[in-house]
């Protein structure tokens, strides 16, 4: 497990010193700087798995949209899918918004 850790981690250190042309999204309202994409895309492609497997470790009789209140009714395994993407979708967030006012900052020529 720590061999394959030794690998991944470079690997995936060396997509986001790559450098490529701009990918840059304007969606109206949320603008982010160019080379912020590939941290969202890094976490974006971290998060998906902790999201399937917590689509499959929840309880049956409990949507998805109620999972917060009914936390304590996963498993080990679960909760620990469910902190993980929690996390993870939090830290985008924030990467989100501090993108967001540095594009805006750099419009503005701040």
């Amino acid at each position: 497990m720590l061999r394959s850790a030794l690998y991944a981690i470079p690997s995936a250190l060396a997509l986001i010193a790559v450098p490529k042309g701009a990918l840059a999204f304007n969606f109206g309202f949320v603008r982010a700087p160019d080379y912020m994409d590939p941290y969202f895309a890094i976490l974006l492609v971290f998060m998906t798995p902790f999201f399937l497997a917590l689509l499959i470790a929840k309880p049956r009789d409990v949507p998805f949209n109620r999972l917060y209140a009914n936390v304590h009714r996963l498993g080990i395994a679960g909760k620990v899918y469910y902190y993980t993407f929690y996390a993870s979708f939090i830290v985008l967030m924030l990467m989100l918004f501090a993108g967001m006012g540095l594009q805006r900052m750099a419009e503005a020529g701040v």
